[in-house]
């Protein structure tokens, strides 16, 4: 599907915009507006989904933009889901996550046990949840996200921008700040396991990260956050944005990130980036 508009949509249950099982089906350039998924109880578990819900479905997202979707479920924009046989694993690129609201989980993304979508070059920003005011993974879940920005987001009970429950996070070049919530902005928990390298995080509240209740295997490199996580080439400051006020979250030229990360990201020895 390319340059198609699914807006102002109402689903009884799953996926007010789009629901799909078994699908591959590809986006470019399409818009979710204003869609909004009424949740089914099924064995108990509540669903969602209000812009996008994928059950066993793993298609290409390229420059597509969620906005202001809706569920009383999880996943205010893309809920996605494993059905037992199938994983739900996007590869999601280019794309926005703005304005999205769910009463549960992941105002703007929602991954299910054993899902394990690719985010690249994503905003998201001013989502709300109760928990995963941006983005919740469930146990044994895992999200790999990179040079994305995570901004501005809310939880109204827990953390404001990702939650980590009991599964897989790997944040590479991203910017996660300005995002609120009673706990902290990204809270990696139940033996979760964390991977940070390259990345900013700065003035979240109540905190940064926590690695508390994390695996621990988990790392935090090269990057910039409140707290005493150890980890080669972390430090903690001002990292001066050009202007955060308008989404320029691009380094002054005098930022202490500037030049401060790795270019081995993954940690083999060899550069990854030139």
């Amino acid at each position: 599907l390319s340059g198609v508009s699914f807006i102002g949509n109402t689903a009884a249950q799953n996926g007010g915009g789009w629901a799909s099982h078994g699908s591959d089906a590809e986006f470019l350039d399409c818009i979710f507006d204003d869609n909004r998924a009424n949740v089914s109880v099924s064995d108990g578990t509540q669903f969602g989904g209000g812009g996008m819900w994928l059950v066993a479905s793993s298609p290409n997202i390229d420059n597509v933009s969620f906005s202001n979707n809706t569920t009383p479920g999880s996943g205010g924009a893309l809920f996605l889901l494993h059905d037992g046989n199938f994983e739900s694993s996007p590869s999601i690129e280019n794309s926005s996550f703005v304005g999205n609201i769910s009463n549960v989980y992941g105002g703007g993304l929602f991954i299910n046990s054993g899902c394990q979508p690719i985010v690249n070059s994503s905003l998201f920003k001013q989502n709300e949840a109760a928990d995963g005011g941006a983005i919740s993974l469930a146990e044994y879940a895992n999200l790999k996200l990179t040079n994305s920005v995570i901004t501005n987001n809310n939880a109204t009970t827990y953390s404001g921008a990702i939650s980590v429950d009991a599964s897989m996070l790997t944040l590479i070049n991203c910017t996660i700040s300005g995002n609120t919530g009673n706990y902290s902005s990204v809270d990696i928990f139940n033996s979760a396991l964390a991977n940070v390298t390259n990345s900013i995080l700065y003035d979240n509240t109540p905190s940064d990260i926590d690695f508390t209740y994390a695996n621990n295997s988990s790392t935090i490199i090269y990057s910039n956050f409140d707290g005493d996580w150890e980890g080669e080439g972390n430090i903690n400051s001002d990292p001066l944005f050009v202007d955060s006020e308008n989404d320029d979250y691009s380094l002054q030229y005098d930022s202490p990130c500037r030049d401060a990360g790795t270019t081995d990201v993954d940690g083999d020895g060899e550069d990854d980036i030139s």
